[in-house]
């Protein structure tokens, strides 16, 4: 009769554990994902309604998503042709703040179409389909990360662009240049709306790292030199640079909640005074795409979106009455 030894006797024991704990790991994962809340699909369809815009023949290398309130409230809007303007969200409620995951399936969005009216986090299918809120838990998180949705608001600029990344399980903003995507937040908050200065040094973005209210913060390519630029009890949203990269203009709470209107503030980056309502012309900074670039103007009266292509030529991509406001690219999908 021959026994095992005891060295491989406390090998198979502890291959028996092991293979134990991961079985009981992955059931409490199961358990507590699917116990998760979280809209069902479907939930709302609504047809894209488009607007009665004159097309033209100027043709874009990619669609942009945009807010608007031509239609009584702020809606979602899609564009791949000047004066084209289909409404993605199409609901009573108000919706702002677009952007694309990068494999371009989703747009998030922030809007009052909550339960306590309170705006909140949004998704929805590239089409106006399945307008969900974005809950902030692990069957969410798995959904998006599992669908390969981990980044977010690529926004390029000079000799770089930003992403907004769930790979770490929570908002952060990334960095990529000439070397891999850095993470330049690295922290539990939300940190989002990520956009490069002019000349490609600096980065502004908006966060609630403290006393959970959405600020503005500066940080530079290399993930030094972190400013915080705004402290109001308010939430502060979307920073754009001025095409000069002398000014920073945002949107702001702490007029009124979005839903009421929209007030924009600017901050003047060469003394760093507290920010003001922005009541003078303001031109900003390009988010660029193959070499276009699409920024807002408010030049003409009222605040357009405009596209300049490689070659300096400038089209107005809405020229509408009402306001339309922070755009961005559709991003190109990897071949």
């Amino acid at each position: 009769m021959t026994t095992a030894s005891p060295s491989r006797g406390s090998r198979l024991g502890l291959r028996v554990l092991l293979t134990l704990a991961l079985v009981a790991f992955v059931v409490i994962i199961l358990i507590f994902y699917l116990s998760q809340p979280v809209a069902a699909p479907g939930d709302s369809e609504p047809t894209p309604e488009v607007s009665p815009d004159a097309t033209s023949g100027v043709s874009l290398p990619s669609a942009i998503v945009f807010m608007s309130d031509r239609d009584g409230d702020w809606d979602i809007y899609a564009s791949t042709a000047p004066g084209e303007a289909v409404n993605l969200s199409a609901n009573d409620a108000n919706d702002g703040f677009p952007s694309y995951s990068v494999d371009t399936a989703q747009i998030s969005y922030v809007s009052s179409a909550t339960e306590d009216g309170i705006v909140g986090g949004f998704l929805m299918n590239a089409d106006g389909a399945n307008q969900v809120p974005a809950a902030s838990d692990l069957r969410t998180f798995m959904d998006i990360l599992l669908n390969g949705r981990g980044d977010w608001d690529r926004r390029d600029g000079l000799n770089g662009f930003t992403l907004i990344s769930l790979r770490d399980l929570n908002l952060e903003v990334y960095y990529q240049g000439d070397e891999a995507a850095i993470n330049l937040t690295g922290n539990s908050a939300i940190d989002w709306y990520a956009v490069l200065s002019p000349d490609g040094t600096r980065i502004a973005f908006a966060s609630d790292r403290v006393d959970v209210q959405h600020d503005i913060y500066e940080i530079g390519i290399d993930g030094e030199n972190l400013t915080r630029l705004t402290d109001d009890p308010a939430n502060d949203w979307s920073p754009l640079w001025s095409d000069d990269g002398t000014r920073l203009i945002f949107a702001s709470e702490r007029a009124r909640v979005f839903g009421d209107g929209l007030d924009l503030y600017v901050i003047d980056m060469t003394t760093r005074a507290p920010a003001v309502p922005l009541d003078t012309v303001f031109t900003t900074a390009g988010i660029f795409f193959e070499g276009y670039a699409v920024y807002m103007s408010n030049e003409s009266g009222n605040w357009e979106i405009y596209a300049r292509d490689p070659a300096g030529a400038v089209v107005n991509l809405t020229n509408h009455p009402a306001d339309d406001l922070f755009a961005v690219w559709k991003p190109r999908l990897a071949e």
